[in-house]
């Protein structure tokens, strides 16, 4: 019996010692709350009374001031209002435009948001490739600027004939009186191209076998010599190059 009693008073002791501890933890800890507690609400106390004296003072000074200067002022922060919310609806930024802005970091837009136009290399000579720069211009396909050029450099010898030298003439160009005059390149390649475009491709005639009976009959008035028949298999062979380039 001795033995049990001393067992239960040792146990006794130890949960009370337990107790006790526990105890001044939580004393310790609601002393540490209250403490805080007490300090915000002297801080609070304190910046309210500062705050309140100050802005007493300046409704003091704001009333001892003239009545022009005091609507002076008040139309001036109305205006700085009304400005700063019309910038704010007007202006859309980004997030990472306002990220950036925040940071003071100069704002970089993506390539993706302002895409840089591409060049178009050209690969022919220079005359094709002013053709070629006017055929895009009237609204040719890849396909009709390719087919003007080969009758243009058929028409012309490779742009070394006489009528593309001394009149501007870039297709063999007929008028009553024989081949058409243009007064500069850019126009003798304008009318060039713009008829090809009304009196061709925009009738359907895309292929230089629809081309050839309207624009070089063979057995025309102006062909004594018959050179039309070779027409086709010429233009075709210029095309040919032009397409493997």
């Amino acid at each position: 019996m001795n033995s049990r009693v001393k067992r239960n008073k040792s146990k006794y002791t130890k949960i009370s010692k337990k107790r006790k501890k526990y105890k001044k933890k939580n004393s310790i800890l609601k002393i540490t709350f209250n403490i805080i507690k007490v300090t915000f609400n002297i801080t609070f106390d304190i910046l309210y009374t500062v705050i309140y004296y100050i802005n007493n003072l300046i409704a003091k000074l704001f009333m001892k001031l003239p009545r022009i200067i005091k609507i002076i002022i008040i139309y001036t922060l109305v205006f700085n209002l009304i400005g700063d919310i019309y910038n704010m609806s007007s202006t859309n930024y980004s997030l990472k435009e306002v990220q950036a802005k925040t940071l003071n970091i100069k704002y970089l837009p993506k390539m993706k948001e302002i895409e840089q136009p591409k060049e178009n290399k050209c690969v022919f000579d220079s005359i094709s490739c002013k053709i070629a720069e006017n055929g895009q211009k009237i609204g040719l396909t890849d396909e009709q600027i390719l087919i003007s050029i080969a009758i243009s450099k058929w028409e012309t010898g490779n742009f070394t004939s006489v009528a593309y030298k001394e009149k501007n003439n870039f297709g063999g160009v007929m008028c009553r009186t024989g081949l058409r005059t243009y007064s500069n390149q850019e126009e003798g390649i304008n009318h060039f191209l713009s008829n090809l475009k009304n009196n061709y491709f925009d009738m359907g005639l895309n292929t230089l076998e629809l081309i050839q009976p309207k624009y070089c009959p063979v057995g025309a008035k102006n062909d004594p010599t018959g050179l039309n028949k070779n027409w086709l298999s010429g233009t075709n062979k210029m095309l040919e190059q032009l397409k493997s380039k």
